[in-house]
């Protein structure tokens, strides 16, 4: 980790207090969701299985003032995620007593990888595509074995149990610097064997975004090469790809049906992937959008407006002009001063749910013609 002081300077200070209290509060959730435990203790298991933690012995370390940190930790469900529904977040900026958090002493780190922009850009170029994605990335980095100290969490199975702590081994999700030293040893990996594999090699320089590989070719034989390349290049790094989707079904004949995005492409359904925040239907290449939920009845106040905008994701621009219209009506609230939990008055309540009523409504054929409509002026 990228620390701003050597590791015997930090004194992080008590956070051992801390972490233990947002745990107790943690038990009383369990306790009123048995499914909810039962899949966080899933999560840990497997952590410890894999080698990812290991229980140590809490009296060998001086919480109070030594270079000892513990985080806490909270759940994020997905249920829409193809793989795992229950991740385990770990809080990196949880204050200790001395009001300093384990991000506080650590550096961000470069970004290494292309603009998201760029990726996708270049993605859209390829006549035929490829992506995949890295199973358990961050999970499969080795963290120096002199810094684990600062990457404790509490742990017990049941209330009736002590308290253990777990010491994880391995990259940490939700740390300042842990996006940078999993890219990071991406790059390093193809700069190491760029030879040897000169495409997957490129396609870690210009077509992955954080563990998201998206890349093609104009040539299926090349395809396939590229699909092999980065199976044997990020085996080298201990990585392991799933996830696997392809416009062309045969290239991904010899996968495995659990590594795949889809089992089979089918002609008469939609193949939707998501990939990088967009979705995008690969037999028919086309990119698609979908409007957050726009019940009327929920999105009434300056909050729910801002957070129903930020939640319409276009990093390429294709829907802008949807997204001004929107944001044009939240500029105007801004100017009248309006407060956030309050609901909007009368003008701008019926302005507001119109643009709502038609994306519902109207569906593709008001976005289209808008966008129309805005090139054309653009042009």
């Amino acid at each position: 980790m990228p620390l701003k002081a050597e590791l015997n300077e930090l004194q992080p200070g008590d956070s051992f207090s801390v972490a233990l209290q947002r745990f107790l509060t943690l038990e009383k959730k369990f306790q009123r969701n048995n499914l909810y435990l039962e899949q966080y203790k899933q999560f840990i298991e497997e952590y410890i299985k894999l080698g990812h933690a290991k229980i140590v012995d809490i009296g060998e370390y001086d919480v109070q003032c030594g270079s000892v940190y513990f985080l806490a930790h909270h759940a994020v469900l997905n249920m829409d995620s193809l793989t795992t529904k229950l991740r385990v977040v770990f809080d990196g900026s949880m204050k200790s007593k001395s009001g300093v958090s384990l991000n506080d002493v650590m550096m961000n780190g470069p970004v290494v990888q292309s603009e998201l922009f760029d990726i996708l850009l270049l993605w859209r170029t390829f006549i035929y595509t490829l992506s995949c994605d890295i199973t358990k990335m961050f999970r499969a980095i080795r963290l120096n074995s002199s810094q684990t100290t600062l990457q404790n969490i509490l742990w017990r199975d049941n209330p009736s149990l002590p308290i253990r702590c777990l010491q994880l081994q391995t990259v940490t999700y939700g740390l300042k610097a842990s996006t940078f030293l999993a890219t990071r040893c991406l790059t390093e990996l193809a700069h190491r064997f760029q030879k040897e594999y000169p495409l997957a090699a490129e396609a870690l320089f210009k077509g992955t975004f954080v563990d998201d590989v998206i890349s093609g070719s104009h040539d299926e034989d090349q395809l396939v090469a590229l699909k092999n390349q980065l199976i044997q290049l990020l085996q080298k790094g201990s990585f392991d790809l799933h996830k696997w989707c392809s416009n062309i079904a045969k290239v991904l004949d010899d996968i495995p049906d659990e590594k795949k995005y889809f089992e089979e492409l089918d002609i008469n359904r939609s193949n939707i992937v998501k990939t990088l925040g967009l979705k995008c239907d690969i037999l028919n290449d086309q990119l698609t959008f979908t409007s957050p939920s726009t019940d009327c009845t929920e999105i009434q106040t300056k909050r729910k407006v801002i957070s129903f905008i930020g939640r319409m994701f276009d990093p390429l621009g294709l829907i802008a002009p949807i997204i001004v219209i929107a944001k044009l009506q939240m500029q105007k609230l801004w100017s009248m001063n309006i407060n956030w939990d309050s609901i909007l008055p009368q003008e701008q309540l019926h302005s507001w749910i119109s643009f709502l009523d038609s994306l519902q409504v109207n569906g593709d054929s008001y976005c289209s013609e808008i966008c129309e409509q805005s090139y054309k002026h653009l042009c």
